[in-house]
């Protein structure tokens, strides 16, 4: 399905005079894992969603994206998992980013065992998550997931509550 009246979301990931190659990944061992998850609401997609993309993929040879809080809509989650998907594709596709195994959708689901049991079946065997979230990471980790973080690309420009602070104030959202 196409969403194109989400179009002027692109500007939120077009990088900010950024060169990926000259940002190193502080002692992360490059190529270690097979499949690797990169878990993230994308209330919108911005470009340090692209950029922890794009590090997952130089520490694992394909990455399954998880859309979290699927089933949420509020004033934090204001588009739909396939709103957001679709976001992601134009992102991946405009980047030239390839091995992404798939997308998924994940639930908010209240038990946090519950909640990584069901992400799995729908992610499949993974090897690690990579990602900042320390509530998501333990759960993987609870699990015998390995768990990488990566450093945060200019927190103060790219944070989804920033930019739909921003989207209300412009009466884009």
């Amino acid at each position: 399905m196409k969403y194109p009246e989400l179009d002027y979301l692109e500007f939120f990931v077009t990088p900010f005079q950024l060169e990926l190659e000259n940002i190193e990944l502080d002692n992360l061992p490059l190529g270690k894992y097979n499949h690797a998850v990169v878990v993230g609401r994308f209330q919108p997609i911005h470009y340090g969603h692209v950029y922890l993309i794009k590090q997952a993929l130089q520490l694992a040879g394909r990455v399954t994206i998880g859309i979290g809080s699927a089933n949420v809509t509020d004033e934090d989650n204001p588009w739909t998992p396939e709103q957001r998907q679709y976001m992601l594709e134009k992102a991946i596709k405009s980047e030239g980013i390839s091995r992404i195994d798939k997308i998924v959708y994940l639930d908010d689901i209240k038990d946090d065992h519950i909640w990584v049991t069901e992400a799995l079946k729908k992610i499949g065997k993974v090897d690690a998550i990579i990602g900042n979230n320390e509530w998501v990471n333990g759960c993987f980790e609870d699990v015998g997931i390995e768990s990488r973080q990566v450093p945060l690309l200019q927190r103060g420009i790219y944070r989804g509550k920033r930019i739909r602070a921003f989207l209300r104030q412009v009466g884009k959202l």
